[in-house]
């Protein structure tokens, strides 16, 4: 079972209050992982970083190479 809480400070200070709160409400269920948002996302798109990087590299690679070939057949007519 996940839960998901929005908090306005840091989210790390809640997580004492949070696993109380819910100690109170569900006995029977241990707190086992507390993870901020953005680690989640941050793992869950890590393994598809990187080949959007190298990709986007080779696209902008490829639109300076178009760029400076169209410069060329301009200034050559």
């Amino acid at each position: 079972m996940g839960i998901v809480v929005r908090t306005i400070g840091t989210p790390s200070a809640f997580t004492v209050p949070i696993k109380k709160a819910l100690a109170e409400v569900l006995p029977d269920r241990p707190v086992s992982q507390v993870e901020i948002m953005e680690e989640i996302v941050r793992n869950s798109t890590g393994s598809r970083r990187f080949p959007m990087l190298l990709l986007s590299g080779f696209a902008l690679l490829a639109l300076v190479l178009a760029a400076v070939g169209i410069a060329g057949v301009a200034n050559y007519l």
